[in-house]
Formats: structure tokens, sequence, C-alpha cells
């Protein structure tokens, strides 16, 4: 993966000052919750099989 210049938002650093966390995209919700990605919301017509990377 190709280095940045800049990071402006970590879900490590904002769990760490107890923020809530939130990622929407057209297929689903995704919280992290307990410290683990959860998918709280999937989009009418979608369906997941499989597993999620996270980094």
């Amino acid at each position: 993966m190709p280095e940045v210049s800049q990071v402006s938002f970590t879900s490590r650093c904002a769990a760490g000052t107890g923020q809530e966390i939130t990622c929407v995209t057209e297929r689903c919700v995704l919280r992290v919750l307990d410290g683990k990605l959860k998918v709280t919301e999937i989009a009418q017509g979608s369906t997941f099989s499989g597993t999620f990377h996270v980094r």
C-alpha cells in the first residue's frame, strides 16, 4: 500500500477518545462496537458472504 502524506482520521485514535465510529457505504453500515467491526445495516437486495479483511 502506498504511503500518504497525512492521515486525518484513524479509528484507533477515535476509539481511544470514546468517539462512535460509523462507516456508511452504498451496501451497508458498519460500526466499531466492543473493538470489533460489525455490520449493523444491510441495503435491500445486498447479500454478504465470506470474510471482511480489516487492517
